[in-house]
């Protein structure tokens, strides 16, 4: 008997095709562990950034309410905006430069004499008097105020009414959603 005879009568050769595909399949069980662990890590993170967003929510609801009330705003349509905007992230700086949790760009925080845009109360109060001023501005028009929110009063302006922008269009019917 020769050594391939005996290789193929002793099951060696299947033996072997056998720890080749072990080998393939622990090649593709580690890629899809690594595939695992990564969504599990996003998973997590996502959860923890929603428990996030809902402990810095609960913390803020009260001097939200309080502020809106001050400035004759509905806490509800405070709340919308925050969401919106930073989706309660304190420190959000969007790519336009626009700061905190109401994401108040830096000449209108300026304007409304804020120190800290990223300090949420600061940020609340200036956001929310600056949406006082626009829904006076309007008259009461919450669709035109959140318009000027979003796209600037020199907008609503030149165009009476609602911008035609798409990304302020979709701004307002989103929020407008929120309060009924």
């Amino acid at each position: 008997m020769n050594s391939l005879d005996f290789i193929n009568q002793s099951g060696y050769k299947s033996a072997l095709g056998r720890v080749e595909e072990i080998s393939k399949l622990k090649k593709s069980f580690d890629g899809f562990e690594n595939s695992v662990q990564s969504k599990t890590k996003e998973v997590f993170s996502n959860i923890l950034n929603s428990l996030s967003t809902i402990v810095i929510k609960q913390k803020l609801q009260w001097s939200i309410n309080q502020i809106a009330k001050e400035n004759g705003v509905d806490p509800k349509l405070v709340n919308a905006i925050i969401e919106r905007e930073s989706n309660f992230n304190p420190s959000a700086i969007s790519q336009s430069g626009a700061l905190g949790l109401m994401q108040l760009m830096p000449g209108t925080a300026q304007q409304l004499g804020v120190k800290d845009p990223l300090n949420p109360l600061e940020n609340i109060r200036a956001g929310t008097k600056y949406l006082s001023s626009l829904l006076n501005r309007y008259q009461g028009n919450v669709a035109l105020a959140l318009s000027a929110y979003n796209a600037g009063p020199g907008n609503v302006d030149k165009f009476k009414g609602v911008p035609p922008f798409k990304e302020t269009r979709n701004y307002v019917s989103e929020i407008m959603s929120k309060l009924t």
